[in-house]
């Protein structure tokens, strides 16, 4: 799985994408678990445990679709992890 990271998570990485081996079909949520592993500055996402509280720290996109916690990714795919977006 390739994991694309906006500029923010690139400077956090040091790198502009991350390439993850997964088993299988994996959660948003086992993702991240593994990401933390691979980036401890993402295991500050792991206590978010409801999609609203995630969505508001962290979009995580697939194929053009927002991802929440439950949905499924597989290792073929290619994710986009970025700040979400505010203003005023």
């Amino acid at each position: 799985m390739r994991v694309e990271l906006s500029q923010a998570f690139e400077k956090a990485a040091g790198v502009p994408c991350l390439d993850i081996s997964l088993p299988g079909p994996v959660s948003l949520r086992e993702l991240l678990e593994l990401l933390a592993r691979e980036r401890a500055f993402f295991a500050k996402y792991l206590s978010y445990q409801d999609d609203a509280l995630l969505g508001a720290h962290l979009s995580v996109f697939c194929a053009g679709r927002l991802l929440k916690l439950d949905d499924a990714v597989d290792d073929g795919d290619t994710v986009k992890l970025f700040l979400p977006v505010t203003g005023g």
